[in-house]
C-alpha cells in the first residue's frame, strides 16, 4: 500500500520553496547533473565511494563534462567527518583534476539534522591551477524510513578574490529515497547563480539525479 502522507509533506515543502524563490528562477540555461555512486564501508570509521557523473548543458542537449571521482571519508564520531575526494574531469577541449579536503559537522535532533561542510579544493589544468573554498549549509528531515527531504545552500569563493567574496551560490531542495538492496535515489532541484562578481550574473536551473548502491 502506498503511503501518501510523506509524499504530501515533501510536496508541500517543495511548493513553499518554489514560491519563495520564484524571483531567482533561471532564464539562462537548464542543466542536468546525473551521477552513479558505489559505496563500500571499509570499517566502522572509513568509507570509500566511487562516482561516475555526466553534466549536461544547453537545455540538456549536450554533455559539458564527464568525471570520475574517488572519495575516502573518515568518521571521527557521530558529529564530525573528514573527506578527501579526487576528481578527474573530461571536457570537450580540456581535462581537469580536482583534489579537495572537507570537514562535515552534523547536529541531529530526533528526525532533524543540521549540517555544515567546509571544503578546500584545488582544480588543476596543464598550465594553471586555482583554489576554491566552499561553505555548505543543509537541513534534513527524516519523514520516514524511506524518505528524507532536504534544503541546502552553498557559497563558493576563489583564491583570486582572497576567499573574501562569493562568486557562486547554489540553493537546492530535494529528497533521498531509500530503495531495495541497499540502494538509494537522490533527486534535487538547484538554482545555480554564477559570476556574482562579474558584470552579468548567470542563473541556471539544475536537475540533479544520483543513484547510489552499497556493496
Amino acid at each position: 500500500m502506498i503511503r501518501y502522507k510523506p509524499i504530501q509533506k515533501f510536496t508541500n515543502i517543495l511548493i513553499a520553496y518554489l514560491i519563495a524563490h520564484v524571483p531567482l528562477l533561471a532564464d539562462d540555461d537548464n542543466l542536468l547533473w546525473r551521477s552513479f555512486v558505489i559505496e563500500k564501508k571499509i570499517n566502522s570509521k572509513i568509507n570509500l565511494e566511487l562516482e561516475q557523473s555526466s553534466r549536461f548543458y544547453e537545455q540538456i542537449s549536450k554533455i559539458k563534462q564527464s568525471f570520475s571521482e574517488i572519495n575516502i571519508s573518515y568518521k571521527i564520531n557521530n558529529n564530525f567527518k573528514i573527506e578527501i575526494p579526487y576528481r578527474y574531469a573530461i571536457f570537450e577541449k580540456k581535462t581537469k583534476s580536482r583534489l579537495a579536503l572537507s570537514t562535515t559537522i552534523n547536529h541531529k535532533n530526533k528526525k532533524n539534522t543540521f549540517r555544515y561542510r567546509i571544503k578546500a579544493q584545488r582544480e588543476s589544468e596543464l598550465v594553471k591551477s586555482e583554489d576554491f573554498l566552499r561553505h555548505k549549509f543543509s537541513y534534513l528531515h527524516k519523514l520516514s524510513k524511506k524518505y528524507e527531504p532536504f534544503i541546502a545552500t552553498e557559497f563558493i569563493s576563489a583564491s583570486e578574490n582572497q576567499f573574501g567574496k562569493i562568486d557562486e551560490q547554489r540553493v537546492a531542495i530535494g529528497s533521498k529515497f531509500d530503495l531495495p538492496n541497499k540502494s538509494s535515489l537522490r533527486l534535487q532541484f538547484i538554482i545555480q547563480r554564477k559570476n556574482l562578481l562579474g558584470k552579468e550574473i548567470t542563473i541556471n536551473n539544475v536537475l540533479g539525479i544520483t543513484f547510489s548502491a552499497k556493496i
